[in-house]
């Protein structure tokens, strides 16, 4: 076997294996403000995100039953998350 490369004792063979990154060599503990800072920036992605698909099941809703104004409703909040992101 050879550098980098560790072997499955179930499967019988070898297996390339990622290099340790130069953070991961620091072995920094993350601490409750990383944390709650890497919390915030999922919360800011996925919440729109979220909004937006919400929203197009709204208007999937909305067409399926032919309520045009309900479904233009919701197509149009959906632009407006889409447009924040942009």
């Amino acid at each position: 076997m050879g550098p980098g490369q560790y072997q499955n004792p179930s499967k019988g063979c070898c297996r390339r294996s990622a290099p340790q990154g130069t953070i991961a060599l620091l072995h920094h503990q993350p601490t409750p403000s990383s944390i709650a800072a890497a919390e915030e920036t999922l919360v800011d992605i996925w919440l729109p995100i979220e909004t937006a698909v919400a929203a197009l099941a709204r208007a999937r809703e909305a067409d399926g039953i032919n309520d045009r104004i309900a479904c233009e409703r919701a197509l149009g909040e959906v632009q407006s998350v889409i447009g924040r992101q942009s």
